[in-house]
């Protein structure tokens, strides 16, 4: 690939700075390698309409390098432009700031497609491909979005450099080099210097949905469980049983209006510190979540905080102070009992209360279930006995008189439509009664330590307040216990059923024949996520308070400076590589020293000047003191040609 070569110009011309712009195949190869690895990383937040604009801009840049396009006319490029700002304007009119930002960067790096006549149009496409990168990395942290965020950068850089130098194997090898030496130091620097909170606070996306809301119809999570988005990742420090099921908690519904479940002011309460009394031991794990524009932090319950700024609420559900963009981590301790507490009899009475258009025959099945010996037994045993099925994809039960078709009509639905009838029955019954929302179980890696929960496993159960405390009712183990046990991918038929209704890209990824390759990616996504994204000043005090255990403080620091040292002197040895050098002879050194010293002197060898000429010429100046400067010269000729000359 050959340099960019400024044309011949005119005066006027070279002041002004401007330089033509020819551009080789390569070259625009390169330009449109530049645009997809650019794209890929904004494909969830620009439109794509405006990436696919772009592409063809990109694919008629590399074909008119062939000769195979015609050149575009002003006035159609004048046009496109105007046509592309106003489609920006109008699909960026609902969004967020931040996505507004992006489009707008975006819109820009496209158009320097069609206008690519100057130098610093070359500049200002790889600037903006530069801040196009940075932007992605604000939106997703994953290991996935950096590396390709790494191969953008690294291909906007050779489209810089291809301005001016030929791209060739060795000049790609010294810059591979270059960069490698920088790591070890940057490794060490990373881990040793202070963690800083950031400067900014990053605007919420409009874009951004977290899997749940306070406000649930049956319908909501329909949609949710479609989705293969992660939620979070939870570890923990012994291989957990299979038969154990994981209900991770996340907002609790107290308030029914028949048609839809919220949360209601009082569940928002915070709890006052010592309010509930913790039993001491239990199982740590710790949550690593993802961006959401929800408070709520899923856990298992009852589980007490032990690192991270969460707060608990008066309906026992954890939750952060303020919506996050980035990942964000969390320590839990497991407890084997949930704490006591006393609900008031005004709040049992509102838990108790059904919404006036309630159906006639709702209350009618509740009280045959009341008037029997074992209530909560007799709804169980009705819903074993009547034909109800699980189902992804269950018909639509719209109105108030919904939860009526689904119990005595048609009878098929999944985890929110069982967790609303039993609510709703419970009450029925005199119960004070809530739906909770949440997760349930997730994908465990093979030492069952790390396990992975994505929407799809999103679920809902209802909880019902029996003898003093609250019992956990999850209907949907009554009807699909495989879903329970199992989870949503484990088992056979539900994991069929979420395929069907799944893109042809999650059907795919989720296959049996990718499941080595997602494996060691997720794998390698929570190392990232665990060790560099959440690396922050609590991770940062933990390794410097485990080492104090291990090591006394001088031996800490004499380890900080010999890491620092270590990595410097080989960052320093890799950029350096002495062991390529070549040593000058003795003849070769002492030539060096003496034309070093008549430089310092003001007396310095002309372009096209012999060294014999040179010396000549000052001993004519200078005849006594150019004796040390012809010996040197004698010696190097002979030293290198093997001759007296």
């Amino acid at each position: 690939m050959s340099p960019l070569k400024p044309a011949t110009q005119a005066p006027d011309q070279r002041k002004a700075a401007l330089t033509y712009l020819p551009l080789g195949k390569a070259q625009s190869l390169l330009f449109l390698q530049c645009f997809i690895a650019t794209s890929l990383l904004l494909w969830s937040v620009a439109p794509l309409w405006l990436l696919a604009t772009g592409g063809v801009l990109g694919l008629w840049r590399w074909r008119l390098s062939q000769g195979r396009a015609p050149d575009c006319p002003r006035w159609l490029k004048l046009l496109i432009t105007l046509a592309m700002a106003l489609l920006t304007i109008a699909s960026s009119w609902q969004q967020g700031q931040f996505e507004i930002a992006v489009n707008v960067v975006m819109l820009g790096y496209c158009l320097k497609l069609l206008e690519l006549r100057q130098r610093r149009d070359l500049q200002a496409f790889v600037l903006c491909g530069w801040i196009l990168a940075a932007l992605a990395l604000l939106l997703n942290v994953a290991i996935v979005y950096a590396v390709l965020a790494c191969v953008s950068l690294l291909l906007h850089l050779l489209l810089l450099l291809s301005a001016d130098v030929p791209l060739s194997l060795p000049l790609l090898r010294r810059l591979a080099l270059w960069s490698g030496s920088a790591l070890p130091l940057t490794a060490v620097l990373f881990v040793v210097l202070p963690r800083l909170g950031p400067l900014w606070q990053m605007p919420t996306l409009q874009s951004a949905t977290t899997g749940l809301s306070e406000q649930v119809r049956p319908g909501d999570i329909s949609q949710l469980i479609r989705s293969d988005r992660l939620a979070f990742r939870a570890t923990f420090d012994t291989p957990q049983s299979d038969s154990q099921q994981f209900y991770w908690r996340a907002l609790v519904l107290d308030q029914f209006d028949g048609e839809s479940w919220s949360r209601s002011n009082h569940a928002k309460l915070l709890r006052t510190s010592g309010e509930l009394s913790w039993t001491a031991g239990g199982m740590p794990y710790s949550i690593i979540y993802q961006p959401s524009d929800g408070v709520w932090a899923p856990s298992l319950w009852p589980s007490m905080v032990s690192q991270g700024a969460l707060r608990l609420t008066r309906d026992n559900s954890w939750q952060r102070r303020t919506s996050i963009n980035q990942r964000s981590q969390a320590s839990f301790i497991w407890l084997s009992n949930a704490p006591d507490e006393t609900l008031a009899p005004s709040l049992l009475r509102r838990l108790s209360t059904l919404p006036a258009n309630t159906e006639q025959r709702i209350v009618s099945l509740a009280e045959q279930f009341a008037a029997a010996p074992q209530p909560l037994a007799a709804m169980r045993d009705w819903f074993l006995q009547a034909p109800f099925g699980y189902t992804l994809n269950p018909p639509t039960y719209p109105g108030s008189q919904g939860l009526g078709d689904f119990l005595f009509e048609g009878q098929l639905g999944f985890c929110v439509h069982y967790a609303q009838a039993v609510a709703v029955l419970a009450r029925s019954m005199g119960y004070p009664a809530r739906m909770v929302a949440g997760y349930l179980g997730g994908e465990w890696n093979t030492q069952r330590k790390v396990i992975t929960v994505r929407d799809y496993d999103a679920h809902a159960w209802a909880e019902i307040w029996v003898d003093g405390k609250w019992q956990q009712i999850d209907a949907t183990g009554w009807i699909a216990p495989e879903r329970v046990q199992l989870g949503l991918q484990q088992s056979a038929e539900h994991a069929n059923q979420w395929r069907e209704l799944s893109p042809f890209g999650s059907r795919l990824w989720y296959s049996q024949q990718l499941l080595a390759l997602r494996s060691l990616l997720e794998r390698a996504d929570y190392l990232w996520a665990q060790w560099v994204v959440n690396f922050d000043s609590n991770r940062q005090n933990q390794l410097l308070d485990e080492l104090q255990r291990r090591f006394s403080l001088d031996s800490l620091l004499v380890l900080s400076v010999g890491l620092l040292s270590t990595a410097a002197a080989l960052t320093l040895l890799l950029f350096a590589r002495p062991w390529q050098w070549r040593v000058p002879d003795l003849p070769l050194l002492r030539l060096r020293m003496q034309l070093s010293y008549w430089r310092l002197r003001g007396r310095q060898r002309a372009p096209n000047e012999t060294l014999k000429q040179f010396c000549q010429r000052l001993r004519t100046e200078t005849p006594r003191a150019t004796r040390r400067l012809e010996l040197a010269v004698d010696a190097y000729y002979r030293s290198r040609y093997h001759s007296n000359t």
